[in-house]
């Protein structure tokens, strides 16, 4: 990177205090995605290293349609519940837009669709706990959809 650059990002007028909790938003995201993306990718039978190009939303639709398909109430229940609110909050976040707030700071406002309330770090925080719970449930509803060994018929180990 240049110099000219590096001042040019350095100097963007934002609230510093909320960057690390934005790019926490961000790696929950994409750990949700991967999970999704490995759920889907078990229901499809294909390995969970496939090429993958659906956003966040979409792949939570092409989940749940599978997962109803195929008898996975688990997952369908993950995505009609803390799926999809998780995935809206995280839409929140990412969709906000930039203001001049009467503090006089930075400030993220989320847009009327969303409440168009201002996200501070608690509700930044907040978003990436639901994204990484929601990340868990869906790997616990898939491991419940799994049949264990015991499960399994015979000849499959």
């Amino acid at each position: 990177m240049n110099n000219a650059d590096a001042q040019l990002i350095n100097g963007m007028p934002c609230d510093e205090e909320l960057l690390e909790d934005l790019g926490r938003v961000q790696w929950a995201t994409a750990r949700l995605h991967f999970t999704m993306r490995d759920t889907l990718n078990l229901l499809h039978g294909e390995p969970s290293d496939a090429p993958f190009d659906e956003t966040l939303g979409g792949v939570k639709k092409t989940l749940r349609k599978l997962a109803a398909s195929a008898g996975a109430t688990r997952i369908v229940e993950w995505a009609d519940g803390i799926g999809g609110e998780a995935i809206d909050v995280r839409n929140a976040a990412a969709h906000a837009v930039t203001i001049t707030a009467e503090d006089g700071r930075q400030a993220l406002i989320t847009t009327r669709k969303h409440g168009g309330s201002r996200l501070d770090r608690d509700a930044l925080r907040e978003t990436t706990a639901l994204l990484i719970q929601a990340a868990r449930d869906l790997t616990t509803a898939r491991d419940a959809e799994q049949p264990t060994k015991s499960q399994a018929p015979k000849g499959d180990s």
